[in-house]
């Protein structure tokens, strides 16, 4: 079981554990439409609402952004790739940091061929109760189902944003149980 926290296109943060299947959670993202869950928990971004749906399954569709958790799979099986820093719109979320595409390929017409977008030193913007929120995460997978864009960067705009980036919510730990 691995912790699944995933940002849909309803301005919901999703908290769930899952079963990984396979090596990757970007496998599992590619292969599934859905997902078998345990104490799936669902937060307003709006409202700060905390639900607990009554099935035990998550839909990959709704999801906008998951973080990257589990295990990276097999260092064998990996592929070189160039890193482009690009700004990505998706739902009602801004993601910027280095999307990994194959040597010698635009990186922008890699992304329109993908069903999830690997996006490393990732930071996430969103809007939480009114308050505009920035975290900064190793790793986030961007459902290319819900983009609007995918905007090359500039190396010093991503860097400063990565740097002013905080820690992601820990909510057990605000007071504000989930």
């Amino acid at each position: 079981m691995i912790d699944f926290l995933a940002y849909d296109i309803t301005d919901h943060v999703v908290h769930a554990r899952i079963e990984l299947q396979g090596d990757r959670l970007a496998d599992l993202l590619v292969a599934s439409t859905s997902v078998a869950a345990e104490d799936v928990r669902s937060r307003s971004l709006a409202t700060s609402q905390v639900t607990r749906p009554r099935a035990g399954g998550i839909s990959l569709a709704d999801m906008a952004v998951v973080v990257a958790t589990g295990p990276r799979g097999s260092g064998l099986k990996r592929l070189p790739t160039a890193d482009a820093p690009v700004t990505v719109y998706v739902g009602p979320y801004v993601v910027h940091g280095y999307l990994h595409s194959p040597l010698y390929e635009n990186p922008v017409a890699f992304a329109e061929r993908r069903s999830w977008l690997p996006l490393t030193e990732a930071v996430l913007e969103y809007t939480l109760r009114w308050q505009a929120v920035r975290e900064r995460h190793d790793a986030l997978l961007v459902n290319r189902a819900h983009v609007r864009a995918v905007v090359l960067a500039d190396e010093r705009s991503h860097e400063a944003r990565w740097l002013a980036g905080g820690a992601p919510i820990d909510w057990p730990n605000t007071g504000d149980r989930l």
